[in-house]
């Protein structure tokens, strides 16, 4: 059985080739974020405030359906070690996100 590796943190997606946000793993299943910076991209899409990356003064919009891949499709890359979501748009992040749903006890008779 092969090692799976965990992913966590901003890494490039191999399929589209852009910037992803990594932030749940469920044995080889990741769940992330995909970020662009190409308007047309992508039909439904957020506009952050800031750029992931701070060297970067261009827009950057966040796709707003959390993607479910194999982690296999992520690549680390050196140059994504600075990336960082901006404290204004941690919102904005959390709400495509979304917060876990809570599980009511049931009542013991």
């Amino acid at each position: 059985m092969k090692k799976v590796k965990k992913i966590k943190g901003f890494v490039m997606n191999k399929k589209t080739g852009h910037a992803s946000y990594a932030f749940k793993q469920d044995k080889t299943m990741v769940d992330s974020i995909g970020f662009t910076h190409n308007e047309n991209d992508c039909a439904e899409k957020k506009q952050l405030k800031h750029n992931i990356n701070p060297k970067d003064t261009s827009d950057c919009y966040a796709k707003t359906k959390v993607e479910k891949q194999k982690y296999n499709t992520y690549r680390e890359k050196e140059s994504y070690k600075d990336y960082r979501i901006h404290k204004e748009d941690k919102p904005i992040i959390n709400s495509i996100i979304g917060k876990p749903e809570l599980k009511k006890n049931k009542k013991r008779r």
